[in-house]
């Protein structure tokens, strides 16, 4: 049967977005019903996935709206840690400056070569995946520290969680770039080759 778009992994995502403004004003207030709220978006985030496979109900729209609603549950996780003093800059200025600058590469790249960005099959790699599951379990680390641990208990393995997360999207951001580099090149040689072949098959 073919899947629709108002179907239950869609449901789960969907709803994953409309907590969003619940979930930031519980932290900002200092409630700790936020991390029930973080730990049931987690969940479904976890089984959406599986849903839509077990169920046939993949679909275009699942495929895009399942990564808006990871970055939007960091996006807002980090400055409200960010505002209550739970997460330094340099944390948050790492993770919001590597999204903002891989959204300016892809617009980059659909620029120079439209045909490529279109035919190209955008897919995360293992490391980006290992990156973003990495962020988010350091906000929620970051989320248990300000909410329910006192004082600095997790003290330097916070720090150090945020400093190895850090090294990850940065790696990811280097990864992603290389490879677009190469398929710009690589796309570019074969129209030259194609360009070439023709002029050669060209009658005289």
């Amino acid at each position: 049967m073919a899947a629709t778009r108002l179907n239950i992994p869609n449901t789960l995502t969907a709803l994953r977005i409309a907590a969003l403004p619940v979930f930031g004003w519980l932290w900002l207030q200092g409630s700790t019903a936020a991390l029930w709220v973080m730990g049931a978006a987690a969940f479904t985030d976890l089984f959406d996935g599986l849903l839509a496979r077990k169920l046939n109900q993949q679909t275009a729209l699942g495929a895009r709206l399942d990564p808006v609603a990871d970055k939007l549950f960091v996006f807002v996780s980090l400055l409200v840690a960010l505002w209550r003093g739970a997460a330094p800059l340099w944390f948050v200025e790492t993770i919001v400056g590597r999204d903002a600058v891989m959204a300016l590469g892809a617009i980059a790249v659909m620029r120079i070569d439209p045909a490529y960005y279109k035919g190209t099959v955008w897919k995360p790699t293992f490391l980006g995946k290992f990156a973003s599951s990495s962020v988010a379990f350091v906000c929620g680390m970051i989320a248990l520290e300000d909410l329910v641990l006192p004082g600095n208990t997790l003290g330097w393995i916070l720090t150090a969680l945020m400093a190895g997360c850090g090294v990850l999207v940065v790696a990811t951001l280097l990864q992603y770039a290389v490879t677009a580099i190469r398929g710009l090149r690589a796309a570019k040689a074969e129209r030259e080759r194609a360009s070439a072949g023709g002029e050669g098959d060209a009658p005289k």
